[in-house]
């Protein structure tokens, strides 16, 4: 799956739930790290994460 700057993001629980927004804020040049936002969280901080992660986690 393509990742774009800006893109919203449903993660899901075990039963199907949706738990959590995130936005997908920048993604590095090499598009191996991205940064995220909880939009559920009013007090979230943006997170470093691993371009995979992500990937894995839409695919499940």
């Amino acid at each position: 799956m393509n990742l774009y700057e800006n893109m919203l993001i449903e993660l899901q629980n075990e039963y199907g739930d949706i738990f959590t927004v995130i936005r997908l804020l920048w993604i590095d040049p090499s598009g191996t790290d991205i940064v995220t936002i909880d939009l559920n969280n009013s007090k979230a901080f943006p997170v470093l994460q691993r371009a995979e992660e992500i990937e894995t986690a839409l695919a499940e």
